[in-house]
């Protein structure tokens, strides 16, 4: 009268459970998770927030316009080891799905079965068997819900590596660049200080300039040759780790370009919590909240009465030949089993997928605030990173201006060759910081599109 007939039965099922002890009924759906938005508490935008000059919604590769760099990309993906075994982890969670779905159906199975007595004679009895459990409160269908989620869980960490490896090779390339053009900055100053080498050494011989000049220079030249080693070196080791990233022998044959790309637009950063929907790592959290949420449900129903229904049908003769003629036979039956005394068994597995899934929401947690942090920190480096660039190239331009200055002075025999070097040096020096930065901001940006979830 009150009610649905579907409730009034519900009500009336759980009243006889109850009277038997089973009183699981109060809990026969999982406990809701609570809304990311409200148990972040995520500020409306991002406290390191700058004007950004362009919106690039598309892919890591949509941030610097390289046709090399997008090769290089491609192949490695295509032959990272880390990345095929993820797949198989994938391909391992669709596998289990399958395998949970098919639970709902009916378990099919033959028969034969052959006997031989010493009063009846043969008998051969070929049977289809079916078995069948009833899924009454929904068990089985919360199994399905917690492996379509484990499996989405994986996707999305694919897809997290994916992007990470893509990101690791952009950057790695990245510093193989800037380590071939150190290694040519460092070249030019050799250059330089071997000619002012040669010339200080016909002045001394002309009698013009001191011992102490020469020395000096000479000096210089074997300090720049040695960091003109130490360049070449540190080039090779960068261009063995792109190789390895591409999945090649690390042999140094890999060509690099000699120039950076083309820094273009900054990514649109949007809100904090657009960051839960786009990064693959926060989807892979969040899903294996799900899937351990979905489990308590599952442990919870696993209190209740299980009924399941089972058939036989076949023929049973004498004679193998006359099976077609042979007696019918078939039953039907119905099982309701119910736990009545475990020790604490189920109770004690509620516990643990209850605590399994609070751990599960606070890594989903842990890794929105790791997102968060990651957001707000190559934010900061952008607009830092871009500040010590036009200052450093500001201070190229009037570095030159200077060594031009004592370059006149020292011809005209009013500056010494020590001032000249010195005027030199520090061009050579803010050339290199300048590089270094160029390379910092070329990475950060990779970093910022990565955690603001542009992948590949």
């Amino acid at each position: 009268m009150g009610g649905s007939p579907k409730t009034i039965r519900t009500r009336s099922i759980c009243a006889v459970l109850a009277a038997a002890g089973l009183t699981a009924c109060s809990a026969l759906e999982p406990v809701a998770l609570p809304p990311s938005q409200e148990v972040l508490n995520a500020p409306a935008q991002f406290s390191a927030l700058t004007p950004s000059d362009g919106q690039i919604t598309g892919s890591l590769l949509d941030l610097f316009d390289d046709p090399a760099l997008r090769a290089a990309v491609a192949l490695s993906l295509s032959g990272n080891l880390d990345l095929r075994q993820s797949a198989k982890r994938l391909e391992l969670a669709g596998i289990d799905l399958t395998v949970t779905a098919a639970d709902a159906w009916p378990q099919l199975s033959g028969n034969v079965n052959a006997s031989r007595g010493s009063g009846a004679g043969e008998s051969i009895s070929p049977t289809l068997d079916v078995q069948w459990e009833v899924d009454l409160w929904g068990r089985q269908a919360d199994r399905r819900r917690a492996s379509r989620a484990d499996r989405a869980a994986e996707a999305a960490r694919h897809k997290a590596l994916q992007d990470s490896i893509a990101a690791q090779l952009m950057q790695a390339w990245f510093d193989a660049v800037a380590a071939k053009q150190q290694q040519s900055l460092e070249a030019q100053r050799l250059k330089v200080l071997r000619a002012s080498a040669g010339n200080t050494r016909a002045n001394f011989r002309a009698g013009i300039g001191t011992l102490d000049d020469l020395s000096a220079i000479e000096r210089d030249v074997a300090l720049s040759q040695a960091a003109l080693a130490l360049n070449e070196g540190l080039t090779h080791d960068a261009v063995r780790t792109v190789e390895l990233l591409l999945g090649q022998y690390p042999d140094n044959d890999l060509a690099i370009p000699s120039r950076f790309p083309r820094l273009k637009a900054a990514p649109a950063p949007g809100v904090p919590l657009s960051v839960l929907t786009e990064r693959p790592d926060m989807q892979a959290a969040w899903q294996d909240a799900v899937a351990a949420n979905r489990r308590i449900a599952v442990s919870q129903k696993e209190l209740l009465p299980q009924i399941s229904l089972t058939g036989q049908f076949g023929s049973t003769s004498n004679d193998f030949s006359a099976l077609s003629h042979g007696a019918t036979v078939w039953s039907l039956a119905s099982a309701l089993t119910a736990p009545i005394f475990e020790a604490g068994r189920r109770k004690a597995n509620i516990e643990a997928s209850k605590n399994r899934a609070d751990q599960a929401l606070i890594t989903y947690l842990q890794t929105a605030l790791i997102a968060f942090s990651e957001v707000e920190r190559a934010l900061d480096q952008e607009r830092i990173l871009a500040r010590r660039e036009a200052r450093l190239a500001a201070a190229v331009t009037h570095a030159r201006a200077t060594e031009s200055t004592f370059e006149t002075r020292y011809r005209s025999g009013l500056s010494t060759i020590l001032d000249l070097l010195s005027a030199q040096g520090a061009v050579f020096d803010i050339q290199s910081q300048l590089l270094a930065v160029r390379n910092e901001r070329l990475k950060n940006r990779v970093a910022l599109g990565l955690a603001l979830g542009k992948g590949v």
